[in-house]
């Protein structure tokens, strides 16, 4: 019964991980767009760092966040290998390593939620203390 539950996981965990990969390759491909974007503009001359620098700053941040999440994708990837290994040999070795995966999954997961949550309290902050002040 377990490893017919387990087998009946693999196609989700695939999908997740697929999922991971296919919207990671899409926010590094937007984050270098981003990015060539605020190069152009610095070539055309344009010298408002909102249009030139600002772009730049998210593709990096994009690029960065993009790597995070790779990670579990290949964690999720890795487990579902492990499961498949496991129907294959029925081991408890092999489940131990599937399992092993699924645990580094919701480690790396947690780290990113939390460093996650982080930047978004100094990002608010950040607006708040550097908001201009409007006349009432």
């Amino acid at each position: 019964e377990i490893l017919d539950t387990l087998e009946r996981t693999k196609p989700w965990l695939r999908f997740f991980s697929i999922m991971g990969f296919i919207l990671i390759g899409f926010a590094l491909f937007f984050g270098l767009v981003m990015m060539a974007g605020g190069v152009i503009n610095t070539m055309y001359g344009i010298n408002n760092p909102h249009a030139t620098m600002l772009p730049i700053f998210m593709g990096v941040v994009s690029g960065i966040i993009s790597l995070a999440y790779l990670i579990p994708s290949i964690k999720l990837w890795k487990y579902g290998s492990g499961i498949l290994r496991t129907l294959q040999s029925s081991s408890a070795t092999d489940l131990q390593q599937a399992l092993e995966q699924q645990r580094g999954f919701w480690k790396h997961t947690a780290i990113i939620m939390l460093l996650t949550g982080v930047l978004l309290v100094l990002v608010i902050l950040a607006a708040l203390f550097m908001a201009p002040a409007t006349p009432a």
